[in-house]
């Protein structure tokens, strides 16, 4: 399991509801389209390919993955950027399929 906050930006409300719904099952929401959620990849990924048709030219669906130490760092305190793990995993664009990171 690997943790992600994914963002999002989707017009059309059945769908945005929709990815919603997908990613409570897996995490908590931190604002309204935005989660943090704990899942294997290859499930983020299919929920990713689910969601990419429904998109419009307008909308965008952001999963970055939250490294060891930003998942330990307190709000508001400085973490230094040990990070290996690729910053971007999916960003997705209509009429685009996900980018796959490392």
């Amino acid at each position: 399991m690997s943790r992600y906050i994914v963002l999002y930006d989707i017009s059309h409300s059945g769908h945005r509801n929709a990815l919603a719904r997908k990613l409570e099952r897996w995490g908590a929401r931190v604002q309204h389209s935005v989660f943090d959620v704990d899942l294997p990849r290859s499930v983020l990924f299919e929920i990713l390919d689910q969601v990419t048709p429904l998109l419009r030219p307008e909308d965008a669906v952001l999963a970055v993955p939250s490294c060891r130490s930003c998942q330990s760092a307190e709000l508001g305190t400085p973490i230094e950027n040990s990070c290996s793990e690729p910053i971007v995993v999916a960003q997705i664009l209509p009429s685009m399929h996900p980018v796959r990171g490392r």
